[in-house]
């Protein structure tokens, strides 16, 4: 199931959007939509929980601008595929300063519908760039995989170090049940109690110890010498 954002302060544009993305064959009533009238609503929902695969968005609008609303929103979720619908075509290049996937005259709506579909199912059927979402009693925030360089538990508490050099809000998880959350993605390996690594990260492997990206240098525990060797020297093989 798709779910999409219509974030549009005109309700009978919306609506009418609403019923362009129901009614398209390409989806093949696999979709959810919901309306948001202002970007604060959005914003809110996503604060929540609220995840989208894809969002259409007005440029203007009241209290907040679509293009500053994109941007909020890629802080919490970078893989969503953002459309800008506007009826001024001088917005265009600062829609793809905030990495829109496209932008579309609202007036040319239905003679470019078809393109946009075309190159929106193409592009979900490459599947978004893999997330872990990190939720606390406070905040939800989705991380790119292919930003995490370890993760590493201190205390109740499991930290990821990124390749901008901070940690993320903590989660009160086990090591355990996060290996496990991403054992589908093969890039991630437990090298030592206590630590999971990116295999993408690695700069350096020598028997005793990784070397990270970053320069961090983690140990690999005794039990694991043998594990890890194996599963370095076969994703080197991959690449």
């Amino acid at each position: 199931m798709l779910s999409i954002a219509v974030i549009e302060d005109n309700a009978a544009y919306a609506a009418m959007l609403k019923g362009y993305i129901l009614r398209e064959p390409s989806f093949r009533g696999q979709v959810s939509v919901d309306l948001y009238l202002n970007p604060g609503g959005f914003l809110e929902g996503m604060e929540k929980g609220r995840q989208y695969g894809l969002c259409f968005s007005d440029i203007e609008m009241p209290g907040m601008g679509g293009l500053k609303l994109a941007e909020e929103a890629r802080k919490r979720d970078p893989g969503v595929l953002w459309v800008f619908l506007t009826a001024y075509p001088a917005y265009a290049l600062e829609g793809y300063q905030v990495e829109a996937f496209d932008y579309v005259l609202k007036e040319r709506l239905e003679g470019q519908w078809p393109r946009l579909v075309e190159r929106i199912v193409k592009r979900l059927a490459e599947g978004r760039e893999k997330v872990y979402k990190v939720v606390t009693p406070n905040t939800v925030e989705v991380i790119l995989l292919s930003s995490i360089v370890y993760i590493y538990k201190e205390g109740k508490y499991c930290h990821f170090v990124l390749e901008d050099g901070r940690d993320r809000p903590a989660v009160r998880k086990t090591i355990r049940e996060i290996g496990e959350e991403l054992e589908r993605h093969e890039n991630f390996l437990l090298v030592k109690r206590g630590y999971l690594i990116n295999l993408e990260k690695i700069r350096k492997y020598t028997a005793e110890q990784v070397i990270m990206n970053n320069g961090d240098e983690l140990i690999i525990g005794r039990m694991h010498v043998t594990r890890v060797r194996e599963a370095v020297m076969g994703y080197m093989e991959r690449k």
